[in-house]
């Protein structure tokens, strides 16, 4: 079930910041929010950001404005909205088209899991070179250990991406977890396996198509979505 929306108080943050004409960028993390103003803020415009409770660090980076969360708001929604309330009416700020919304929205599904394809992928080269060496056997138990290791980031992909997916939907994420873990339940793996020469079953009278979820994008998107519009 979707998340409701809380409504914030953003005025504060906007006159701080010297109107939204003054902002010229802004972005926002799960951990840190950057904007870029056309002016520079004065020691009592910063004092008066510090003076807001949402705000453990207020700092500058060059010319950003780094805005550090405090541990007591859920700043996904609440940068979020914030974005949007600097954004709107921003004639300094172009709107992206759709192309590039959704662009931004796929990444920010796949940016937590990068480190793990990195470390995935290093694993994976090491054990080839191992192999080529002959320093570690193919046929050995330590070799399939390792490669199970490096294989879990993909085979398991589409829980991984349904648990990001949550959090970018505004869905609970250990729920989005295991709804798509079900596509992947050996009973379900099963039924592939010997089910249906057709490789179509039904639950109850909805035809279900019969694949291999593992290592699948689509299907986990496509189940948080419909998730959040519950």
């Amino acid at each position: 079930m979707a998340k409701k929306k809380t409504k914030f108080d953003f005025d504060p943050v906007i006159s701080a910041l010297g109107g939204r004409d003054n902002v010229m960028s802004v972005s926002a993390s799960t951990d840190l929010m950057k904007i870029t103003t056309k002016t520079k803020l004065t020691d009592e415009q910063v004092a008066a950001l510090k003076a807001i409770p949402v705000w453990d660090d207020v700092s500058f980076k060059g010319p950003d404005l780094k805005l550090v969360p405090n541990d007591d708001i859920e700043f996904d929604d609440y940068g979020s909205q914030l974005t949007q309330a600097l954004t709107r009416n921003n004639a300094n700020i172009k709107t992206k088209n759709v192309v590039g919304r959704v662009l931004d929205f796929v990444s920010q599904i796949f940016i937590p899991i990068i480190p793990m394809f990195a470390g995935s992928g290093i694993l994976r080269g090491l054990l080839v070179l191992s192999t080529e060496l002959h320093w570690l056997s193919a046929n050995s138990s330590t070799y399939h250990i390792l490669y199970a290791a490096s294989n879990a980031v993909f085979y398991f992909l589409p829980i991984l991406l349904a648990f990001s997916a949550g959090r970018a939907f505004k869905v609970d994420q250990i729920s989005s977890a295991v709804i798509v873990a079900a596509l992947m339940e050996p009973n379900i793996v099963n039924l592939l396996h010997h089910g249906a020469t057709t490789g179509i079953t039904h639950f109850f009278t909805i035809p279900v198509v019969l694949q291999q979820y593992s290592s699948t994008v689509i299907p986990a998107f496509l189940a948080i979505w419909l998730y959040g519009r519950l």
